[in-house]
């Protein structure tokens, strides 16, 4: 589906490009750059094609949106029945013809507020941290303030925006 009247030929020159997922390459743009026609009406029709692929993006989100929704929302009303029914068997076993419920037993560790203030000061083992990650607001901050930033430096680039 389109939102632009893109020309057929540019179209199809467009759906053979190729993209290498791991190093990013393209390939397959040689039919488009055989079209003879003004440079401007490619670059208008690509730019259209472009959009609309955006657009299209777009819209399988928002249906993933909504079927994550519709999964959690399932999902939670899984484990309420099953919460229901461990509570109607109340440690028993089941079975019949197309259903066996049984138990097991498991461990778990569970931890109260003051575990991390203790573990922090006597016990550092016992806990996870993330690795270091650099804050680059701070940084532009910082940078922009005057201050020197070992191994950091703000770069300018130039984006391409396509509306």
């Amino acid at each position: 589906m389109n939102l632009f009247e893109i020309d057929k030929n540019i179209e199809r020159a467009l759906d053979n490009i190729q993209v290498d997922p791991e190093t990013g390459e393209v390939t397959g743009t040689e039919e488009l750059e055989a079209l003879t026609m003004e440079k401007e009406k490619k670059i208008n029709n690509t730019a259209m094609y472009y959009l609309s692929l955006l657009s299209e993006a777009d819209a399988y989100g928002t249906q993933k949106k909504k079927f994550a929704e519709w999964e959690t929302r399932l999902r939670k009303k899984a484990e309420r029945l099953k919460a229901y029914i461990s509570e109607s068997l109340n440690g028993e076993k089941f079975n019949s013809d197309t259903i066996r419920i049984s138990y097991y037993k498991s461990e778990a560790v569970e931890t109260d507020e003051n575990f991390i203030p203790w573990a922090e000061k006597f016990a550092p083992q016992f806990l996870t941290t993330k690795a270091p990650e650099a804050n680059k607001l701070a940084i532009r901050r910082a940078i922009k303030a005057g201050q020197t930033v070992e191994g950091a430096q703000l770069v300018e680039k130039s984006n391409i925006q396509i509306r």
